[in-house]
């Protein structure tokens, strides 16, 4: 196996991961949201530049690699 497949597998692995806390991390915010004055919570809505940072960018970049030909 060439390292850059290697490579490819550890981002999208990654990107599961990252996937997982942010999952974690929106069932989080709708049980805080539920509870707290609205003015507090003003982080809840960095939740979708999370996901598309963290979780899609590491899985384009992984597949790419996985994909791509080498030499």
């Amino acid at each position: 196996m060439s390292t850059t497949k290697m490579y490819g597998f550890v981002l999208i692995g990654l990107a599961l991961l990252f996937s997982a806390l942010v999952i974690m991390l929106a069932i989080l915010s709708q049980a805080v949201e539920k509870t707290t004055p609205s003015h507090y919570v003003h982080w809840i809505h960095y939740i979708d530049p999370l996901v598309y940072v963290c979780v899609f960018v590491p899985l384009g970049i992984g597949i790419y690699l996985l994909v791509k030909k080498d030499g």
